[in-house]
This record gives C-alpha cells, sequence and structure tokens, in this order.
C-alpha cells in the first residue's frame, strides 16, 4: 500500500492531521529529481550573465540559443530521470513489478550532455572577450577568471570513468 506525505502537516496532541493536498511518493521523487540538477540552473545563470555582460546582437542571439539549448536537454534528462522506470514506483520498490530502462545508458547521456554544457559555456564568452574595450592584461585577467570553469568540465570527465 502506498503511503501519502503531506507539506502541511499539523501535529494537535500527539495527533498528526493533514489539510493540503497529499503527495504520493512518486511527486516526492520528482521533486528530489528537480533539484538534483544544479548544473542546468548553473549554466542558465551563467548564460544570463553573460548577457548582460556582452551586449553585442550577435552574442545576445548566440546566448539566447544557447540558452534555450541547456533549458532543452536539462527538461529531457529530468524527464527521462523520472521516467526511467514504468510504473514509476518500481525505481525504488522492488516489489512492483516493472520495466526499467538502461541506466547506465542515462547517466553516460547526462554526463556528456553535461560535459558539452561545460565546453559551450567555457568557450562562449572567450571569443567575445577580445571585443571588450579594454587593457590586454584585464583582458587576460577576465579570461583566466573565465577559464576557472575548466575545472568542472575536468570533473566531469574524470567522473564519466566512474560510472
Amino acid at each position: 500500500m502506498a503511503r501519502y506525505y503531506s507539506f502541511s502537516a499539523i501535529v494537535r496532541s500527539n495527533r498528526v492531521t493533514t489539510t493540503s493536498i497529499l503527495l504520493k511518493p512518486i511527486s516526492l521523487h520528482m521533486l528530489v529529481e528537480l533539484c538534483r540538477r544544479p548544473w542546468s540552473y548553473q549554466g542558465v545563470s551563467l548564460v544570463l550573465f553573460y548577457l548582460e555582460i556582452f551586449q553585442a546582437p550577435h552574442f545576445q542571439i548566440t546566448a539566447y540559443v544557447v540558452l534555450a539549448c541547456i533549458l532543452i536537454n536539462s527538461i529531457i534528462i529530468l524527464l527521462l530521470t523520472i521516467f526511467i522506470c514504468t510504473p514509476i514506483e518500481s525505481f525504488w520498490d522492488r516489489d512492483v513489478k516493472g520495466k526499467c530502462m538502461d541506466l547506465q545508458a542515462i547517466a553516460y547521456v547526462n554526463s556528456a550532455s553535461a560535459i558539452a554544457q561545460d565546453v559551450i559555456l567555457l568557450i562562449l564568452p572567450l571569443v567575445f572577450i577580445r571585443k571588450l574595450q579594454m587593457k590586454r592584461y584585464r583582458k587576460f585577467a577576465v579570461s583566466f577568471m573565465l577559464a576557472i570553469g575548466t575545472f568542472e568540465c575536468i570533473a566531469t570527465l574524470v567522473r564519466l570513468h566512474t560510472l
């Protein structure tokens, strides 16, 4: 029998009464998966930050295309992760008979998309920094600061070998 959870349970004299819509473990699973996707939010915030810095129309168009690709990719990976098993409960409850996709293949797809996003987010500003009106050493310093993001890309590559 499925258990139900509630966000607004009121405890009165050792008795719990629920006053809101009940939440199944399925919804909780979806919420957890949504919160486990931090690189998507980082990528979106970086592109929005880049849009504030670089005002060139060509860059703006490129950045919005990258932003759309990140959002679409993140939604696809999220849906693949949530609906990896049919029925969804069979992912965490082995007593429920169901059919699951290949978890390792989805992990590889997830890592590959994270690496691609990291590389794109690294290269995107570096191409347009040379057009900024600032001294050469400042351009180098800004490029170096943005290139520190390569460590995240390297960490994702290392993680790919452990899958």
